[in-house]
């Protein structure tokens, strides 16, 4: 039964990896216009959630208003930080970092989601630490310099094959390497840490930002548990290799870039 079932399912799959792997590369032209297309779209979401919810968690896109509700610590835009950085709008990235290492803050009680906190608000917060620590940055939405050209295919994109193009944080405003949105991301972490206190080790879905998990907790299961175990380990080396170097800028070589 379960033969056939997975039989069946390659009939259904296979027309369509037939397709992809047929379909001619879009020309320059196009693909700079879907890029373009999806800039705008970007900032279409962020300017309004900036004008209008800033600093609550998100935006209600009927009403037009800000509503907190996973947790209060502004996710939207920490969420967003790494997208400013790859989209090219280096000074809004920068303002933002600093906004958020000043401000934010997780000592709150507020019970919030493992998963969405830890994909969000952990994951957004160490990416954007090590872009802030670049101080070039090669990213892809740009064109590539002469002689380069786009890879057909996504499996074979590499960083590597792109010059430093941008300057995150060109002010001239420190950053502070060993702390900034990296004490945070431990800070988060570490109160993210209850959640996986059972007996089974399979991590609770909920927990409070002050107080750990609370009694009446469900017992339903969450699947974040080996990213957030992933991310804090991920933090931890970031800070160790600070405390070594100058600078922590040689963790991306060690190859942090994947988080």
């Amino acid at each position: 039964m379960l033969a056939s079932r997975r039989l069946g399912l390659a009939s259904l799959l296979l027309p369509l990896f037939l397709a992809l792997g047929s379909a001619a590369p879009l020309e320059r032209a196009e693909r700079v216009a879907l890029r373009e297309e999806v800039r705008e779209l970007f900032h279409h979401g962020y300017d309004n959630y900036m004008e209008h919810a800033f600093p609550a968690d998100v935006l209600l896109p009927l009403s037009c208003r800000g509503r907190d509700g996973w947790g209060g610590i502004t996710l939207t835009l920490i969420d967003t930080l790494d997208t400013l950085a790859l989209f090219g709008n280096a000074s809004e990235f920068e303002a933002r970092v600093h906004w958020v290492a000043e401000h934010v803050s997780f000592d709150v009680d507020e019970t919030v989601s493992l998963f969405e906190t830890t994909i969000r608000a952990l994951g957004g917060l160490l990416s954007a630490h090590l872009l802030a620590l670049d101080p070039e940055v090669s990213q892809i939405s740009r064109y590539p310099a002469p002689g380069l050209s786009y890879p057909t295919h996504s499996a074979s994109l590499t960083l590597l094959r792109y010059p430093p193009q941008l300057h995150l944080m060109a002010s001239g405003r420190p950053y502070d390497a060993r702390g900034g949105l990296l004490a945070l991301a431990l800070d988060l972490a570490t109160r993210l840490l209850p959640a996986l206190d059972t007996p089974s080790g399979i991590p609770y879905g909920s927990v409070n930002l002050r107080h750990g998990v609370m009694p009446t907790e469900s017992t339903i299961t969450c699947t974040a548990a080996g990213k957030r175990v992933l991310y804090r380990r991920e933090a931890k080396r970031i800070q160790l290799c600070g405390m070594v170097a100058e600078s922590a800028v040689s963790c991306t070589a060690a190859g942090t870039r994947v988080i």
